[in-house]
């Protein structure tokens, strides 16, 4: 291992992993976590920079608190990342130059990098830290990856939507709202996305179903956005059901342990902040709650502690959202 600061980082992580397994050794896994945030403040202070490796211990770090339950810190680490990457792309103004990160290890991190931050401004309910473009797509045909997700465009519209959903947040508190231009451009990520095409060459178990719940979570994260800013409007509204239910037809496609379902959380949260029926509900819950069991991720229980709060307020017709839930427990999310 190249990198004494990078080592320490995955032997925190898998430290982590064995604690979640044998509750004797937390307390190691505590002592290989501190040592690992040592190295990485020595080598982000050292004067020989090393903004990959900076990046991917950053990004460990992110992944290791969020699995952990972490509420958090592991946002903090996700800053931290997007810090390093301004340190050595930011040339000022809105200008971005990526080409540090133009190797395969650069790419992998920047599109790893672009999904945690996405994934990040959805839970928020704001815009993703870092907002310049397509940053991470450098030209490849890109198939759904269990790992990044789903594929490179379907990503961007997600987060178009959230930038959408910030400016229009913004705009509400300011005089001459236009709620036509925003209507606009709420119907043309709403085709983008309906055009939308998975790449089915790549006939890897279950992630072609994992692509389309991504879609229908992207569709359902864009009517959410609008039900919350124009209550009144019913024309997004009426589609969110159908939407819900085509991700549940495609949760029972994917086989038990399979892969995917690592990556399963962000289109099973969307959907059960969104649907009303039982029978989905109960899907979801059992989805959940099985992943945690078998994978030890335990951003999946987080997760769904939010949904049974949002379904136990429901049944006593409370018109509330997640955010509502999340901001009375004061958490940052991470539905990655």
């Amino acid at each position: 291992m190249d990198s004494p600061a990078f080592l320490d980082t995955i032997i925190a992580w898998s430290s982590t992993h064995l604690a979640q397994l044998e509750a004797s050794y937390e307390r190691l896994a505590l002592q290989c976590r501190g040592r690992a945030l040592r190295s990485l403040a020595t080598l982000i202070s050292s004067a020989k920079r090393e903004p990959e490796i900076e990046i991917a211990c950053c990004l460990v770090q992110c992944a290791l608190e969020s699995i952990s339950g972490d509420t958090r810190q592991w946002f903090t680490h996700l800053v931290g990342a997007n810090e390093v990457m301004g340190s050595v792309c930011h040339k000022g103004d809105a200008t971005w130059d990526i080409s540090p990160f133009s190797s395969f290890e650069g790419q992998w991190l920047l599109r790893s990098f672009a999904y945690h931050d996405i994934m990040a401004a959805v839970a928020a309910d704001t815009r993703p830290l870092l907002v310049a473009g397509h940053y991470w797509f450098f030209g490849e045909k890109e198939p759904p990856d269990s790992l990044f997700g789903v594929g490179s465009r379907l990503l961007f519209l997600i987060s178009e939507t959230s930038v959408l959903n910030a400016d229009m947040i913004q705009s509400h508190l300011q005089e001459g709202f236009i709620k036509s231009a925003f209507r606009e451009m709420a119907l043309r990520l709403e085709k983008e996305l309906l055009c939308w095409k998975c790449d089915t060459g790549d006939q890897s178990e279950g992630l072609v179903d994992l692509a389309e719940m991504y879609r229908n979570a992207a569709l359902l994260h864009l009517h959410r956005v609008v039900r919350l800013t124009f209550p009144g409007s019913v024309e997004f509204q009426t589609k969110a059901p159908s939407l819900a239910h085509g991700i549940i037809e495609r949760l029972r496609k994917i086989p038990h342990k399979s892969l995917v379902e690592s990556s399963l959380l962000f289109p099973l949260f969307i959907c059960g902040g969104e649907t009303r029926h039982p029978d989905d509900i109960e899907a979801i819950r059992t989805k959940m709650k099985s992943i945690v069991v078998s994978r030890h991720l335990y951003n999946y229980d987080c997760a769904l502690r939010v949904l049974e709060e949002l379904w136990q307020l429901r049944l006593s017709n409370k018109e509330v959202d997640w955010r509502d839930v999340l901001d009375r427990r004061k958490w940052k999310l991470s539905i990655v």
